[in-house]
């Protein structure tokens, strides 16, 4: 009997039925981006930065209800749509690598989740009368939606990087990997506040490499 030969590197598993994953992708990744836009849009400011004075932040929850609300809302959904994309992803890419995937995805969507909660709980009226207190709860939705939050985020992407194997072209999956350690790297803006120039790359990099894995993976 004639052995079948052996195959070589990685190749994506077909992807359950359902939605094809690039619906998936779009789903977390237009609500997000509406989000800030949103945000922005019917704010008087854009949403602080946690390095900002307290003063600043105060008055921005305090004057900006419905954009926060709008903010929260619309990332709830987002963070719903990235728990299933990474478990289409995972589904595709099988071993070890899918359970890194499933672990990741949920630990971001959790994390973003947490963090649109708590800057809904920021703008309650009872909350606001307690400045201190909303200081608080605002550095604990940049810790969650930040560098939490985006470090999973790449966790995830490079492992789907990996996992996916030839389904994906090689300097796709290099860039997955830089995009892992640009998101670990973020994790530095804990420790000095100029690292945290590498979230929003790491996050919208992030984000529209999820975009064209996933249109290969339909195509």
């Amino acid at each position: 009997m004639t052995a079948a030969p052996a195959t070589t590197g990685t190749v994506a598993r077909p992807a359950r039925r359902g939605l094809p994953p690039v619906v998936l992708a779009l789903a977390f990744v237009v609500p997000f981006v509406a989000s800030v836009a949103g945000s922005s849009i019917i704010g008087d400011a854009t949403f602080p930065s946690p390095f900002a004075a307290d003063a600043d932040i105060r008055r921005y929850f305090a004057g900006n209800h419905d954009a926060v609300v709008l903010q929260s809302l619309l990332q709830c959904v987002s963070s719903v749509a990235l728990l299933l994309l990474a478990v289409r992803l995972a589904e595709a890419a099988g071993g070890a690598a899918a359970r890194l995937i499933t672990a990741a995805g949920g630990v971001a969507a959790a994390f973003h989740v947490l963090s649109a909660m708590v800057g809904w709980v920021a703008v309650r009226d009872a909350v606001q009368a307690d400045g201190p207190l909303v200081r608080a709860l605002h550095d604990l939705a940049f810790l969650t939606g930040g560098p939490a939050g985006v470090a999973a985020l790449g966790v995830m992407i490079g492992a789907t990087a990996a996992g996916l194997g030839a389904a994906l072209p090689g300097w796709a999956r290099a860039a997955g990997l830089v995009l892992l350690a640009l998101a670990l790297l973020s994790l530095l803006c804990l420790a000095a506040q100029p690292a945290a120039f590498l979230l929003p790359i790491a996050r919208f990099g992030g984000m529209l490499w999820l975009i064209f894995a996933t249109v290969r993976m339909t195509r």
